[in-house]
């Protein structure tokens, strides 16, 4: 098959250590994405248009923070600010007013509450990643069907954190054969449950080490069970 820069990252990903392949893929992205809108992004007509209307989220906001270049993140979030203010002011006025006339006071919560909400969900990166992580998904997946060295790979990795697990399955929806979708979807399970079982048998001896009898006994790799099974089940956050 053709190898591309995709395909090669894919590869690379799946022959690390870990237990999300997915994961170590998202986490550069974040810091091509980190460098962009610390960059020269800061400074595009473009880019500020979509920052001004979407943001950042939470995440994103604090990697971008993280990044130690203040100016360029000033500059966006002072532009963003302008143009959030005027659509929170908007609902905060009349959320305002139906409490002064106790007219349709809870519908108008409600309706805050929703705004404030798709706004904290709003981030201009987590979008473009999201887009790209498809592809690599998409990658994946036909590589499992052309390629023999990633087969082996994917058949024995750690499986996945549950949140790109769940956007696996969603992808083999899409990209697969009803054929190819039952064997992948077969495979896929049994690696994620064994991946799970082995976790929980890392961490429950990680507790047992504390017993003074089991002091002397190998840790048999559950040193670091408690972030690999955090990340395992929240994508890699740790």
């Amino acid at each position: 098959m053709d190898y591309h820069i995709e395909t090669a990252e894919v590869l690379d990903a799946f022959k690390e250590e870990s237990e999300c392949p997915f994961c170590l893929i998202r986490e550069k992205l974040d810091a091509s994405f980190t460098d962009t809108y610390l960059g020269g992004a800061a400074m595009s007509p473009d880019y500020r248009v979509e920052v001004n209307k979407k943001g950042f989220c939470a995440r994103h906001f604090k990697q971008l923070y993280d990044g130690g270049k203040r100016l360029p993140l000033a500059l966006q979030l002072h532009t963003f600010l302008l143009e959030h203010n005027k659509k929170t002011l908007k609902q905060l006025e009349a959320l305002s007013k139906s409490a002064q006339k106790d007219k349709k006071l809870s519908a108008q919560i409600d309706e805050f509450i929703k705004f404030q909400a798709a706004g904290e969900c709003s981030c201009v990166i987590c979008e473009k990643q999201a887009e790209l992580m498809q592809r690599y998904m998409d990658t994946a997946l036909l590589l499992r069907t052309k390629s023999l060295e990633f087969k082996e790979l994917f058949r024995n990795g750690k499986g996945f954190c549950e949140p790109h697990f769940s956007q696996l399955l969603a992808r083999a929806q899409v990209c697969l054969s009803a054929k190819e979708k039952s064997a992948f979807i077969y495979e896929v399970v049994q690696i994620q449950a064994r991946s799970l079982e082995r976790l929980a048998g890392e961490v429950e001896w990680f507790t047992k080490k504390f017993d003074y009898q089991n002091k002397d006994k190998p840790w048999g790799g559950a040193q670091d069970s408690i972030p690999r099974s955090i990340n395992k089940l929240k994508g890699k956050i740790i």
